[in-house]
Parts: C-alpha cells; structure tokens; sequence
C-alpha cells in the first residue's frame, strides 16, 4: 500500500537512505589513514588524485543543475499544453456533469498538481545549499613544514570536503529523482485524460447525439 502511495506521490528519501553511514564512516576513515608518516613520499599523488575527486563532484553538481534546468523547461512546455487544453476540455461548461467529464476534470486537475509539485522540487536544485570549498587558511604553510606534508595535509583536506559534498549532491540527486516521477505522473494523468476526451467525443459527441435527435424525430407512417 505505501509504494502505491508513493508512486502516485513521490516523496525524497530519508537521510540515512540517501548517505547510509556506514559508507561514510569508511571514507572518513579512509581520508584520516592518510596522514601516517608512510604516506608521505608519495603525498604528491595523494594531492592529486584527491583534486580529482573533488573537482569530479562539482562536475556531478553541475550535471544536476543542468538536469534541473531541462526538467524546469519540460514542465513551462508540459504545463502550456496542459493549459491550452482546458478550452476544449470546458468548451461544453460545467452542466452535463456525466462519468466521463468527471474523470476528464480529474485528471485535468492531477496533471496541473503533478506540473506544480514538479516545478517546485526542480527548483529547489538552485536554492541556496552550502557546500565546502577549499579556502585561503588551508592553503597556508604550516610552520615547519615539508612539501610531502603539506600535500598530504591539503590532499586530507580536498577529501573531506569531498565527502561532505558527496552528501549535498545526493540530496540534490535524490530531489531530481523526485522531480522526475511528478512529471511522469503529470504525463500520464494527461494521458488518461485525453483517452477519457477522446473516448467522450467519439461515442457521445456531436454526431452521435444528432443521430439520436434524428431517429427520434422520425415519423412512423402506417
């Protein structure tokens, strides 16, 4: 019952879903083990690969922002349509309420909240979210210290905001997933509703009601 709920409604994960700690207690141990007098001839390496990481995590940010920017012009397409089709949805008004033109409203309405909710979890990708960068301080010299320690002590510090923007991306990701299911409900209520308009227009439309009208109106002669 809670997976139909959720897939009719999309909600983001818990925390502990999205950075299980398990897998980050390892990487904390993982950028803490580095400091061991051992590491320190090959330091530069560290350093480097460490910049990899982080510089390949704000790529991943970026890729979501972007994403975010698809789905924002995907819904301001989606919902225009949607919106284009209430004149003919409401062209006959409100007085003959039967089971079809219920259902028409229905999804109508579904899709235009699934469009809402869509566009405001897309948003929230570009709202204000601190994220750890390297600073001024981290950068300075200890006092007396080599350059093998100072690229393992830089090359610790690029991983820990490495691992701190892992999370921040995952809850950026985990939005997107969410985003992504509003839209492919929206889409399908407006599936639905068009299947119930069309079913609607071919089988009590006009022209059926007017043959009605005429094979009423006959005349039985003797």
């Amino acid at each position: 019952m809670c997976k139909i709920l959720r897939l009719l409604w999309p909600t983001k994960l818990e925390e502990k879903q999205l950075n299980p700690e398990v897998f980050f207690e390892r990487y904390v141990n993982a950028y803490t083990s580095i400091s061991i007098t051992e590491n320190y001839k090959i330091g530069s390496r560290i350093l480097d690969i460490s910049k990899y990481l982080f510089e390949e995590e704000e790529g991943r940010r970026n890729r979501i922002e972007t994403t975010a920017s698809n789905f924002l012009n995907v819904i301001t397409v989606t919902a225009a349509l949607v919106i284009g089709l209430a004149g003919y949805i409401f062209s006959d008004g409100l007085q003959k309420l039967g089971l079809f033109r219920i259902l028409i409203l229905a999804g109508f309405g579904m899709s235009l909240i699934y469009l809402c909710a869509a566009s405001i979890h897309a948003l929230k990708v570009f709202s204000e979210c601190p994220r750890y960068y390297i600073d001024p301080t981290d950068i300075v010299p200890h006092n007396n210290e080599i350059d093998e320690q100072y690229s393992i002590r830089l090359g610790k510090k690029f991983l820990e905001y490495t691992v701190e923007n892992y999370k921040i991306n995952n809850r950026q990701m985990n939005i997107i997933y969410t985003t992504r299911a509003f839209l492919r409900n929206a889409v399908f209520a407006i599936l639905i509703c068009g299947l119930f308009f069309g079913t609607q227009s071919v089988f009590f439309g006009p022209r059926f009601q007017d043959n009605s009208v005429k094979s009423e109106g006959k005349v039985k002669t003797p």
